[in-house]
């Protein structure tokens, strides 16, 4: 009796060890190998793409020329401040004046506007009114050149203040705006 009490819990004991064995494969093991295979592929991907990026010349040389056209596009948007020694204003104003000259234009006056630069929505900006007088035509050259130029400007506001008789010419009156530099970088800092 003890043989035949053996013998049936032996067979229940082996099924009941197959069934918690293939429960335990199927419902931990198999997923956790599907896992290991999914980041083992992708670990070879990696190290492919590793191995592509340091040894290829053409893909560290356009890593290059995309980092100097950047900062020359930076530049062309800071073009005021790029040398920290020198006055925006007389950056700005040589810029402007070759430009008028270019475009048989007088350069009349330029001024800093200090108001429009205290109002937020303006403080990332430098703001001057520039007056100019010569011919109606060469004024559109000029606003094409500054328009279409590397270096970014912004033509707020045009209008003519003076002229209309035949003897004197016009005075244009524009209002321009340029970035300043590093604003942008001191606000996002501190929004964080």
């Amino acid at each position: 009796m003890l043989k035949r009490l053996i013998k049936k819990y032996v067979i229940w004991m082996v099924l009941s060890y197959i069934l918690i064995g293939t429960l335990f494969r199927t419902l931990v093991l198999s997923p956790q190998k599907d896992i290991i295979e999914k980041y083992k592929a992708k670990k070879v991907q990696i190290e492919y793409d590793y191995m592509k990026m340091t040894s290829s010349p053409a893909f560290l040389n356009s890593i290059n020329t995309a980092i100097r056209e950047a900062l020359v596009q930076k530049n062309n948007f800071e073009w005021v401040d790029i040398d920290p020694e020198a006055d925006s204003s007389l950056v700005f104003y040589n810029y402007i004046y070759l430009v008028a000259k270019r475009n048989q234009l007088y350069l009349y006056e330029t001024n800093l506007l200090e108001s429009d630069t205290k109002k937020k929505e303006r403080s990332h900006y430098y703001s001057w009114r520039v007056k100019l007088t010569g011919p109606y035509n060469n004024l559109l050259r000029f606003i094409e050149e500054l328009e279409f130029g590397d270096n970014f400007l912004i033509i707020e506001d045009i209008s003519i203040i003076e002229g209309g008789s035949k003897n004197i010419e016009p005075v244009y009156e524009l209002k321009i705006l340029c970035l300043k530099k590093g604003d942008n970088e001191k606000d996002s800092k501190t929004s964080k």
